[in-house]
């Protein structure tokens, strides 16, 4: 039996200005672009960071890249990911492993290794699981530098064009600066290309499993012939953020440019954007 090996490496990134130097996930132009709506959709590269399960929809070989950047202060990103699951028809198996980097504002630097696993126990669901080393160094205190284990476990399930998923989020460890989040969606994904998502946040409290309501993100994602697609977002949570974004190349192989923005409803607070190159087979 031959199985697939999925290979993914993320470039470091850089970034400033979080909130008690936390470290963060990375999002790329079209979750950006999507409002954030993804933990549901993941058919991507960038499923073995927020969805492992989704490892197991990639289907061919590809890679991403992209840069994005906030303002006036805010996460600076810098990522590349490479997806091989070995069979164009997928398989029971799919494996990742990826590097990230953070600086924080408060001298605060993150080196994390990631380890990720996708397994189909079904036609309809598949199981992940991620393990992240995040190791923090800070030129305050070297004591304080440290090691951490954290584990995400995942879930996807597919009946025809309804795809839902949900993670839990480094809800196994001890790193006081990771947030224990509980992400769960819905999102639709028609053959044409035609894609429209939801994704629910929420945070833990002190008490282990216990989330409270921390924000919710729409998507939709529409292709315009078979170059160019649209992507839009929405996010409300206690700023609310609107989201724009574009694919212009081949869609279903080859090459394309992505880009994204991401604006406050209100015209204040923080501004991101975001633009990647990608290569589908």
């Amino acid at each position: 039996m031959k199985f697939p090996i999925l290979l993914a490496v993320l470039l470091p990134l850089v970034c400033s200005a979080q909130p008690a130097g936390s470290l963060i996930l990375p999002e790329s132009p079209r979750v950006m672009g999507m409002g954030g709506a993804y933990v549901g959709l993941a058919d991507d590269p960038m499923s073995g960071i927020v969805n492992p399960a989704g490892l197991r929809s990639l289907k061919k070989l590809g890679t991403d890249f992209f840069f994005a950047k906030s303002s006036p202060s805010g996460p600076d990103h810098f990522c590349f990911a490479l997806a091989n699951p070995s069979t164009e028809k997928g398989s029971p198996v799919a494996m990742g492993v990826w590097s990230q980097g953070l600086i924080s504002d408060d001298d605060r630097k993150f080196y994390v290794p990631y380890a990720a696993l996708s397994y189909e126990l079904a036609r309809f669901l598949g199981l992940g699981l991620v393990t992240r080393f995040p190791y923090v160094a800070t030129k305050v205190d070297s004591e304080k530098s440290r090691w951490e284990t954290v584990a995400d476990v995942s879930a996807r399930l597919t009946v025809s064009t309804i795809e839902a998923g949900a993670a839990v989020e480094r809800c196994f460890g001890g790193a006081q600066f990771v947030a224990r989040r509980l992400r769960a969606g819905a999102a639709f994904a028609s053959q044409q290309g035609i894609a429209v998502s939801y994704e629910w946040r929420a945070l833990e409290t002190d008490r282990r499993f216990d989330f409270h309501y921390e924000s919710s993100h729409w998507g939709a994602e529409l292709p315009v012939g078979k170059y160019v697609a649209l992507r839009g977002g929405y996010a409300h949570a206690e700023r609310t953020h609107f989201a724009a974004g574009l694919a212009v190349g081949v869609l279903r192989g080859g090459w394309r440019v992505e880009t994204a923005c991401e604006f406050p409803a209100s015209g204040k607070g923080r501004t991101r954007w975001a633009a990647g190159l990608n290569y589908r087979l």
